[in-house]
């Protein structure tokens, strides 16, 4: 990704009868990338950061991507 650009990712529970299928969202370094609460990332600087989406029914599962901005 450039800098100043963003990216909506998703994500799906499996099973699909999951009692909680939801999942919070976070980035492991919110200075060069940010996740919000419609999971649209966006880029600030030059780097690298995780995303990831963590199940919320408490098993601890979760799905990531790397985000690598690389230029600002």
């Amino acid at each position: 990704m450039e800098g100043g650009t963003t990216l909506k990712l998703t994500a799906k529970a499996y099973p699909a009868t999951a009692k909680d299928g939801s999942v919070s969202w976070n980035s492991s370094d919110e200075s060069v990338a940010t996740v919000d609460g419609n999971v649209l990332v966006t880029s600030l600087k030059k780097g690298s950061a995780i995303i990831k989406a963590i199940a919320n029914d408490g098993s601890g599962v979760y799905g990531s991507r790397t985000i690598t901005v690389t230029s600002t």
